[in-house]
């Protein structure tokens, strides 16, 4: 996360993206991002402007990032992947309704995906059409905008 900018979210979000910027509530972040073909550590997001950032996403309802969210913690397209996800998903909706209610209740929300996903009440729970903003083949994304913060979700994963 880091805090909003005079510039627009979708500036705030790249800055996000490039790892600039510093949580301004100091919350534990994960980037874990590591290409083996790339000697360590590096940056998967393809240069994009703030304003094809903001551009290129589609905006989202609260109960739609919250399904997305809890897609993403699977770290694939679809909750398939998560282990006994029927049995936990109280525990992941709850889990995502704690990390968006730290945008409060004005957010606003943007993702990649072309198809977002409402909750439904199988295991099948997925997306199948996004917007690469990656250089990797398959990435989903989720940007969450309040009036003092930004925060960035993402997954990759080469196919």
């Amino acid at each position: 996360m880091v805090a909003r900018s005079d510039d627009g979210w979708g500036n705030d979000a790249v800055r996000m993206m490039a790892g600039a910027g510093r949580d301004p509530r100091e919350w534990l972040s994960i980037d874990a991002y590591v290409r083996s073909d790339a000697g360590g550590e590096s940056r998967p997001f393809r240069p994009v402007s703030g304003r094809d950032m903001e551009g290129s996403l589609n905006a989202v309802s609260r109960d739609t990032a919250r399904s997305l969210l809890v897609i993403l913690s699977s770290g694939e397209e679809d909750v398939r992947h998560i282990p006994d996800f029927e049995s936990n998903r109280q525990r992941l909706y709850g889990c995502s309704d704690t990390v968006l209610s730290r945008f409060g209740p004005d957010a606003q929300f943007w993702t990649s995906v072309d198809d977002p996903p409402e909750e439904s009440d199988g295991t099948d729970l997925r997306v199948s059409e996004w917007y690469a903003l990656t250089v990797e083949s398959m990435d989903l994304g989720l940007v969450a905008v309040s009036p003092t913060e930004v925060g960035v979700f993402w997954i990759c994963n080469p196919l």
